[in-house]
């Protein structure tokens, strides 16, 4: 889901992906993908430790990532089909070099 959720932020809003945007935006797909998914999720200051963010620079990026994605995050089955089996052809990909 994070993975989704990063290249609609890319598609929608032209953010960029880069070794300087990378681990916020991974940080912060997952915590939202967690939430999203599970009924039970640690928290934030957790998830904050974990990403070695502050808990307020987590609570902010948060905020910003859902305003930015609109606060859609549900994917239809068909979508998560279509990225998983991208994911699996480039893993297929390295693997056989």
């Amino acid at each position: 889901m994070a993975l989704i959720y990063i290249d609609r932020l890319v598609k929608i809003q032209g953010i960029v992906v880069n070794r300087f945007t990378i681990h916020r935006l991974l940080a912060t797909a997952t915590v939202v993908s967690a939430k999203f998914l599970d009924d039970q999720y640690y928290s934030n200051k957790w998830y904050a430790d974990v990403c070695g963010l502050k808990l307020k620079q987590l609570n902010s990026l948060e905020r910003c990532f859902m305003s930015l994605l609109r606060w859609k995050v549900a994917v239809s089955p068909e979508e998560f089909g279509a990225y998983q089996s991208q994911v699996l052809r480039a893993v297929q990909t390295v693997q056989e070099k």
